[in-house]
C-alpha cells in the first residue's frame, strides 16, 4: 500500500465516523486537488457540499422576488452549481463507487429508478434503495421464478409462463445473494438506507398505526429480520405472542427502519454509532 493511498483511507475514515461533518470532506477535496491532482472530482465534492447548504432555495425561479434582492442572487448562485454538477457528473466524477454493484442506477438528480439505486450527495453515496435480500443476504428478493437445470431464473419483463426466461440478475442464478451493508458502509458515508420490498403492516383496529412484523420465514415480504429487530425504536406490542414495534404512521414506520439499517450496518463496517 503506497503512502497515497494510506491518505486516502484515512481521510475516508474520518469522513464514515460522521457522516454529518462537512469538515472532513473540505480537507478530502483539498487533498483531491493538491495532491491526488483530480481536480473535476475535488470540485465536484465542493459544488455539493454548496449546494446542500443551499438546499431551502426553491428549484424554480423565484419571480415573485426582484433581481436586486439578496435571495435572488441566491437562487442565482444554487442554479449555476446545479449546472455545473451536473456538468461533472456527465464527465465522470462520480468517484470511487466500491461495493456499488454495476447495475445499480447512480444519481444526483434524487429520482429514484427500479429497486436498486444510490444517490450522491456532498460528494459521496448518501443513500441507498435496495431489496432487504440484497442488503442482508438471504434468499433472493426477487422470488426466483423457476428453476432451469441448475441455475435461477425469472421471466424477462413478464410472469407469463411462456415469456423468455433469463439467469435472475439478482441472485445471478444462485437462488441466493450475499448481503452488502458491510462493504457499502465500510466504504461510503451512508445516511439513509430503504428496502425497497418491505411495508408496514397497518393495524387492525382501525387506527393510522403500522407495525413492522417480525420475519419468520422468507415468504413473509413485509417482514423485518431478526438482526434488525433489536436497531429498531418503535413502541413494543405484543401480537400472537410476539413483541413487535408500531408506530403512529408508516412514514413514521420506514423513517425507524431507515434509522434501524444504518445502525446495524455502521455496526458491522466496524464504525461508531452516529453522533
Amino acid at each position: 500500500m503506497d503512502a497515497r493511498h494510506s491518505e486516502y483511507l484515512a481521510l475516508l475514515r474520518r469522513i464514515l465516523e460522521d457522516p454529518a461533518d462537512d469538515a472532513p470532506r473540505i480537507v478530502y477535496s483539498a487533498w483531491l486537488q493538491e495532491e491526488a491532482g483530480d481536480e473535476l472530482r475535488a470540485e465536484f465534492v465542493r459544488v455539493q457540499l454548496e449546494l446542500a447548504r443551499m438546499s431551502d432555495v426553491p428549484q424554480q425561479r423565484p419571480h415573485w422576488i426582484p433581481v436586486c434582492e439578496p435571495a435572488y442572487r441566491q437562487w442565482e448562485r444554487a442554479e449555476t452549481l446545479r449546472r455545473r454538477e451536473l456538468d461533472l457528473w456527465s464527465m465522470g466524477v462520480s468517484g470511487s463507487l466500491d461495493a456499488v454493484p454495476d447495475e445499480w442506477t447512480i444519481t444526483v438528480a434524487g429520482h429514484a429508478k427500479g429497486e436498486h439505486n444510490a444517490f450522491i450527495s456532498r460528494g459521496f453515496v448518501s443513500e441507498v434503495r435496495l431489496t432487504c435480500a440484497t442488503f442482508m443476504g438471504g434468499p433472493c428478493g426477487r422470488q426466483c421464478w423457476k428453476v432451469v437445470g441448475s441455475e435461477y431464473t425469472v421471466a424477462y419483463e413478464s410472469e407469463r409462463p411462456d415469456a423468455s426466461l433469463v439467469r435472475c440478475p439478482g441472485c445471478h442464478g444462485t437462488g441466493r445473494v450475499e448481503g452488502l451493508a458491510a462493504a457499502l458502509f465500510a466504504a461510503h458515508p451512508i445516511e439513509r438506507v430503504t428496502l425497497t420490498d418491505r411495508e408496514p403492516t397497518r393495524l387492525e383496529d382501525g387506527g393510522e398505526g403500522c407495525a413492522w412484523l417480525i420475519q419468520r420465514s422468507p415468504s413473509i415480504r413485509s417482514g423485518i429480520p431478526a438482526d434488525l429487530t433489536n436497531f429498531l425504536t418503535g413502541r413494543d406490542s405484543l401480537t400472537n405472542g410476539v413483541f413487535i414495534p408500531i408506530y403512529p404512521s408508516a412514514a413514521h414506520a420506514k423513517t425507524d427502519l431507515s434509522k434501524a439499517c444504518v445502525r446495524y450496518a455502521r455496526e458491522l463496517a466496524g464504525l461508531p454509532p452516529v453522533p
